[in-house]
C-alpha cells in the first residue's frame, strides 16, 4: 500500500543533500546506532532508511505515519515475520528496540509514527528481464511454498483479508457505475471458491521480484508489510504478475516461467491445477485492490511541493487509467 503523495513529500523535503532526515535521526535513538546518521533509500509504502548499530551491524530504519496504517496490523505483521525468522524461514528478520518492542510509537513535529527496524539482507536483486533462468525461478517458487507451510496454522489476527480488500473497493468505486458491477462480479466468484486450511491463509501479498534479494542463488523475502489473509495461489498470480504484464487476460498457464516456479513450489507443498486455474480470477482482483490503493494516494496538488511530486501523480494516475481500462475490457 502506497502511502499518500502528502505524506511522502512532508519527510522527504526534511533531506539533506546527503540524504538524511531530522526525522529518521530522531527515530533511530530507539535502537542502539553507532552515531551516524541513517541514509535515505526509498519512501513508497513506508519510509525506509540504512543505519548501522554500535556493533556495525547494518539495519534498516522503516516508519510510516499513524494516519496511513492500522497499529495492531503492523504488530501483527512484524509478529508473523519474526516467528517466520525463528522458523528458518529465509527472510530480514525485525530487530527489537532497546526497550524490547518490535513496534514503537514516537511522535515527532512531523506527526505521530509507527517504527520498526530490520536486518539489513546483502545481496543482489533481479528483474524478470534478466532472465532468472529455471533454477532461480524453481527457488523462488519454492521460497514462496515455505512461507506458505510456515503460515498454516496462523489465523492471521490483526491481518486484513480479501474481504475488508473488497470493501474498501466497494466504497472507492462508488461513483463508478462500470467498476462496480465488475467488483460484484469478480466478489461472487470468490465467494463461491472453496476454502480449506490447505488452500487458504497468510500470504505475502507481494512477492514479487523487488522484494526478493539473492544471496547467491538464495533468494531472501523481505517487506511482508502486505501480507493478508488470502487463497495461496493468489500470492502465485500477484508474484508473477510482471510475467503477464499485469493483465490478467495475458496469463498463460503453459508459461515456461510459470511452470518453472510452480514447480519448485510444488516441491514442498501441494498445489492442485484447479487452483493454478484462478490465477487469472486472482489476478483481476489485484487489479482492483491496486486501483483502490493508487487512488487513496493521489492527493490534490499543492503550491509548495518538490518537482518530483507531479511527475509522480501523473504516473499513478495513469497506472489507475490503465487498471481500469484492463477491469472493463
Amino acid at each position: 500500500m502506497m502511502m499518500t503523495l502528502q505524506r511522502m513529500h512532508d519527510v522527504v523535503a526534511t533531506l539533506n543533500e546527503d540524504w538524511e532526515s531530522p526525522v529518521a535521526d530522531e527515530l533511530v535513538r530507539l535502537w542502539a546506532n553507532d552515531g551516524s546518521r541513517p541514509k535515505y533509500v526509498r519512501a513508497s509504502a513506508n519510509f525506509v532508511f540504512f543505519f548501522t548499530d554500535d556493533r556495525g551491524r547494518y539495519r534498516v530504519l522503516r516508519f510510516v505515519h499513524e494516519a496511513e496504517r492500522d497499529r495492531n496490523a503492523v504488530e501483527a505483521e512484524l509478529a508473523v515475520v519474526e516467528r517466520m525468522a525463528a522458523a528458518g524461514v529465509p527472510v530480514a528478520c525485525p530487530i527489537r528496540s532497546a526497550n524490547q518492542r518490535l513496534l514503537e510509537l514516537v511522535s515527532t513535529d512531523y506527526g505521530v509514527f509507527y517504527v520498526a527496524a530490520f536486518q539489513r539482507v546483502f545481496g543482489e536483486q533481479h528483474c524478470l528481464e534478466d532472465g532468472l533462468g529455471e533454477a532461480r525461478l524453481r527457488k523462488w517458487g519454492r521460497t514462496l511454498g515455505v512461507i506458505h507451510n510456515c503460515s498454516l496454522g496462523t489465523a492471521g489476527a490483526g491481518r486484513p483479508s480479501w474481504e475488508d480488500h473488497a470493501r474498501e473497493a466497494q466504497v472507492a468505486f462508488r461513483d463508478d457505475p462500470l467498476l462496480r458491477t465488475a467488483l460484484v462480479d469478480l466478489i461472487e466468484e470468490l465467494r463461491a471458491l472453496p476454502r480449506t486450511t490447505g488452500n487458504f491463509g497468510l500470504i505475502h501479498f507481494d512477492f514479487e521480484l523487488d522484494n526478493i534479494v539473492w544471496r547467491g542463488d538464495e533468494p531472501v523475502a523481505i517487506d511482508f508489510d502486505d501480507c493478508a489473509q488470502y487463497w495461496y495461489a493468489a500470492d502465485i498470480a500477484f508474484a508473477l504478475r510482471d510475467l503477464f504484464d499485469d493483465n490478467a487476460t495475458s496469463v498463460a498457464l503453459d508459461d515456461p516461467s510459470l511452470r518453472s516456479f510452480v514447480s519448485g513450489y510444488r516441491e514442498v507443498r501441494r498445489l492442485p491445477d484447479e487452483e493454478l486455474e484462478r490465477l487469472p480470477l486472482f489476478l483481476r482482483f489485484h487489479h482492483c485492490t491496486g486501483w483502490v490503493r493508487i487512488q487513496r494516494s493521489l492527493t490534490p496538488p499543492t503550491s509548495e511541493e518538490l518537482p518530483w511530486v507531479p511527475d509522480l501523480r501523473a504516473k499513478l494516475a495513469n497506472s489507475a487509467d490503465e487498471l481500469r481500462s484492463i477491469l472493463l475490457g
